[in-house]
């Protein structure tokens, strides 16, 4: 049996800085309580209220989870490979957008189709239900919480741009390409819009 889909990456989309900072602290000292007490105190994490760091320290830490050593390392680097590492490991963790990713946007730009909007989406979430029907318990408000989000999260990618509502595959480092080509992760060169696919 499939796993059911997480959507909790509604609490906050990709968390580019807040994830950067947590992958800094946990390089220098790899111990999760003490991460968790400076998130809670507001030494590590800027967020203004305590519920808000809490949440966020949460999703990053089991994002974490999914993660291999090389791209926690990417995480806290500078800005492109730290946000394309993270979104990679994030359509690892969120099953729902790595599926997205290789079903309707590898297919556009094959096809040669630049644009996204909300019936993409949309008819991409009604194929879904027929292999995973526990969909059709989410709420309409639930549902266009995780299509704005998601497309925000291809946004902090750089892979959409809301303004044009246009997609296009991000330009890749070359270390992240050979990092990921020698672990092995051709799903995550697939959800960067890299390679053949499965």
């Amino acid at each position: 049996m499939q796993k059911a889909y997480k959507f909790s990456f509604v609490a906050g989309g990709l968390l580019l800085p807040e994830t950067a900072a947590v992958a800094r602290r946990y390089l220098e000292q790899p111990a999760w309580d003490l991460i968790r007490r400076e998130v809670e105190v507001g030494e590590l994490l800027r967020t203004t209220r305590a519920s808000s760091r809490s949440r966020y320290f949460l999703e990053i830490r089991r994002r974490f989870r999914a993660a291999s050593p090389f791209e926690i390392a990417f995480l806290a680097t500078e800005a492109e490979l730290s946000r394309l590492a993270n979104f990679a490991i994030c359509c690892r963790y969120y099953q729902f957008l790595g599926d997205f990713m290789v079903e309707v946007l590898r297919d556009k730009l094959r096809l040669g189709d630049h644009t996204l909007g909300n019936v993409d989406f949309y008819s991409f979430f009604q194929r879904k239900i027929q292999e995973r029907p526990e969909l059709e318990t989410l709420s309409d408000s639930t549902r266009v919480k995780v299509k704005t989000v998601l497309f925000r999260m291809l946004a902090e990618a750089g892979i959409y741009d809301p303004s044009t509502k246009t997609i296009a595959a991000p330009r890749l480092p070359e270390v992240l390409v050979t990092a990921y080509q020698h672990a092995g992760d051709s799903d995550a060169l697939v959800h960067l819009l890299v390679g053949e696919g499965k």
